[in-house]
C-alpha cells in the first residue's frame, strides 16, 4: 500500500514538472521591437527613425536592443515609408543581427 502511495505521488510530480517545461518552452517571454522609417525630407538621405514610438539614431541602437532581458525571444519590425533608401535597412538589420535579434520582419510602403 505504502509503495502505490509513493509511485503515485512521484508520477504525479513528474507529470507536473513536464508541464510545467512545456509551459516554459511554449510560452517564452518576447520582446518586440518596432522601428518606424518615414520617407526623407528633400535633400536628406535617411527618414527619420522611431523604436517602440520614439524618436532613435543609429549610435542609440545597439544599446537600446542589448537591453532587453536574457533568455527572451526578440522580434525586430521595420516598417519603412516606400521612398526609404535600403541602405537604411540593411544597416538597421545589420545592428540588430549584432544584438543577437534573429526574427527580423520588414513591410515597405506608404502609412
Amino acid at each position: 500500500m505504502k509503495n502505490r502511495f509513493f509511485l503515485i505521488i512521484i508520477g504525479v510530480l513528474a507529470i507536473w514538472i513536464v508541464a510545467a517545461l512545456l509551459v516554459l518552452l511554449i510560452y517564452q517571454p518576447k520582446v518586440e521591437f518596432v522601428i518606424k522609417i518615414s520617407n526623407p525630407e528633400i535633400g536628406e538621405s535617411e527618414g527619420a527613425m522611431t523604436l517602440n514610438d520614439m524618436r532613435i539614431q543609429f549610435d542609440e541602437m545597439l544599446n537600446r536592443f542589448d537591453k532587453r532581458p536574457d533568455n527572451v525571444k526578440t522580434v525586430l519590425i521595420i516598417h519603412a515609408d516606400s521612398e526609404v533608401n535600403q541602405q537604411q535597412i540593411v544597416r538597421i538589420m545589420d545592428i540588430a543581427m549584432q544584438a543577437g535579434i534573429k526574427k527580423i520582419g520588414i513591410t515597405v510602403g506608404s502609412r
